[in-house]
């Protein structure tokens, strides 16, 4: 851990580092985090998947809420505001984003998974059937549309 928040000081844009610690992160280590690397902006980025992942939804969209104001176009960010919405059972949030995402790129299968799974949810069949045969009809040999 220590030589990988050296390395994330020296060099915060190795996003493969962050990676490594997110593996060997606890919940607990949260804290490690905030103090003992320096404030760069990938740090924001890497502490919105983190909290995705600790199931804290609520400060992973307050933080990518405020990172919109920097990178307003990205659609990773409105892609993890969408994920934290449907871990946080927002679904018609959640839902939205994702139609909103699909509008700005038609060809996306991230994260359609999270979708698909809403769709059903709300017992939207025939949107699923659509989501279902668009991506087939762009790529039937990808794995996310077998």
């Amino acid at each position: 851990k220590i030589v990988l928040i050296e390395a994330l000081n020296r060099f915060p844009l190795l996003w493969g580092a962050w990676l490594e610690l997110n593996l060997m992160l606890k919940k607990e280590d949260q804290d490690l985090i905030k103090t003992n690397i320096s404030n760069h902006w990938v740090k924001n980025f890497y502490l919105s998947s983190y909290y995705i992942q600790v199931q804290q939804e609520n400060d992973s969209v307050t933080l990518n809420g405020a990172l919109r104001k920097y990178f307003p176009d990205s659609l990773y960010i409105l892609n993890q505001i969408g994920h934290a919405c449907y871990l946080n059972q927002s679904f018609n949030v959640a839902l939205d984003i994702f139609k909103r995402l699909i509008n700005l790129d038609p060809y996306r299968y991230e994260s359609m998974d999270l979708y698909s799974n809403i769709l059903y949810i709300q017992e939207n069949y025939g949107e699923l059937a659509y989501l279902a045969y668009r991506t087939f009809k762009c790529d039937k040999y990808r794995p996310e549309t077998c």
